[in-house]
């Protein structure tokens, strides 16, 4: 009963937060014109997500998107899949990326978190110079217009950091049962009516799909200042509110899916 209670308020939650898609469909502007943006992803041991995750990206309509995967010494062959994609990678289609990297990450060094490391590595060697910073996780699917959305939203409303909320796929039983009631426990914790004022200094984001300045991420000091945070998503979404900036969660459910873990162990 307890668990039904927090489902239900953090549903309505939820769904009384903003919907990327439905700002889309009822923005009655011009969408903002694209910068340019790099979206990194991270992916250690992917070998079961890597392949749709990186289909997802390659149909991406953002114009002149630049694609790093940061890979982080596997032992699955999560490399040799990422090199084997981007081998074939033509660039023919519909696809907008140009050159997508395939980079692979020194070994950890003592006083950071595996994650954190690898992007602020990443960040590092393409020696980017645009405007806007994207980091997705390995396990996530993208539909074609979500990053030019995600931008377009940032930049109509003012935002120097931007995450979202996933649709979570489940396969297994145990998968079914307790990620929705993890999901609805956290933003219970953090409902997005809160956390999104610019008043509140707990801002919240999902590590999932954070998209952020890039000015403003190397000012704070990128993910280096929060190497030492299991949880450095939300760490980072703080750290970039207490310092002035404007950082705002939302809906993504109709564009972002994931599925973040395959059996209760």
């Amino acid at each position: 009963m307890a668990w039904m209670v927090i489902f239900i308020i953090s549903w309505r939650q939820i769904k009384g937060t903003p919907s990327l898609a439905g700002w889309v469909k009822s923005f009655s502007g011009a969408l903002a014109s694209l910068p340019s943006l790099a979206l990194i992803v991270p992916a250690k041991d992917e070998i079961q997500n890597i392949q749709k995750c990186l289909f997802s990206l390659l149909k991406q309509d953002y114009p002149q998107l630049r694609l790093v995967v940061a890979e982080d010494n596997s032992s699955d062959g999560t490399f040799e899949e990422v090199a084997e994609i981007f081998n074939h990678f033509s660039g023919a289609g519909s696809s907008k990326v140009i050159n997508p990297q395939l980079l692979k990450v020194p070994s950890l060094p003592p006083g950071w978190f595996g994650k954190s490391h690898a992007l602020h590595w990443a960040v590092k060697q393409i020696e980017f110079k645009g405007e806007w910073l994207l980091f997705v996780d390995a396990d996530t699917r993208l539909a074609p217009q979500l990053v030019s959305m995600a931008v377009s939203y940032a930049q109509t409303n003012n935002l120097d950091m931007l995450s979202l909320y996933p649709q979570f796929l489940g396969g297994s039983f145990w998968e079914r049962l307790l990620q929705p009631s993890i999901g609805a426990l956290i933003a219970s914790l953090h409902p997005p009516e809160l956390v999104n004022r610019e008043q509140n200094l707990n801002a919240f984001a999902n590590g999932l799909f954070i998209l952020i300045r890039r000015q403003v991420y190397q000012l704070m000091g990128g993910h280096e200042a929060v190497r030492t945070m299991v949880l450095e998503d939300v760490e980072l979404a703080r750290l970039t509110r207490q310092k002035g900036f404007k950082v705002a969660i939302i809906s993504g459910i109709e564009m972002l899916k994931t599925r973040m873990y395959r059996n209760l162990g």
